[in-house]
């Protein structure tokens, strides 16, 4: 596994419209697995992006769905939660292979909504001071997270029992 630091072969915002392109060109061809990964791919890449931005720990699956409410809390924007909840169906939908072509296409709009939702929250966070004080009161800035018994919780500086 690369170290948390490494760059990514690509950047997030690149890899997010490649897939996106991806799931347009699958759901072309009928492969309702792949344009479900590809459609989710791109909405877990947009909250990398921010995730990335606010140094905050982006590595499990489960981890999206605090990052995904922790910005809901942030925006005050619930239909994100909404648009969120409809990509991770997504990829349940890869692995179970339940949604026709059609329930695909009728959840395609909410997941573009989403990243449009991810990158007007990321654009505001990096332009509006007055936003990014807001955001940060809700989250402490410049620290990496943990997910523990649902929570936010820093990590600590050194681990225990490094002295």
């Amino acid at each position: 596994m690369p170290h948390r630091d490494a760059e990514p072969i690509e950047p997030h915002e690149i890899h997010r419209e490649r897939l996106m392109e991806h799931a347009k060109e699958q759901l072309e061809l009928g492969d309702r697995a792949q344009v479900s990964e590809k459609m989710w791919g791109a909405f877990s890449h947009a909250l990398k992006v921010i995730a990335d931005d606010r140094h905050w720990e982006y590595q499990k699956h489960a981890q999206a769905r605090h990052i995904l409410l922790a910005l809901v809390e942030e925006s005050g924007d619930h239909t994100l939660y909404a648009n969120g909840k409809v990509a991770n169906d997504l990829h349940e939908n890869y692995y179970q292979d339940l949604m026709d072509l059609e329930e695909i296409e009728i959840a395609r709009p909410s997941v573009e909504r989403g990243l449009e939702q991810l990158h007007e929250i990321h654009q505001q966070y990096q332009t509006d001071p007055e936003y990014r004080r807001r955001a940060d009161a809700l989250v402490p800035p410049n620290s990496r997270y943990l997910i523990r018994q649902r929570r936010w919780e820093p990590l600590p500086a050194e681990p225990p029992g490094s002295e």
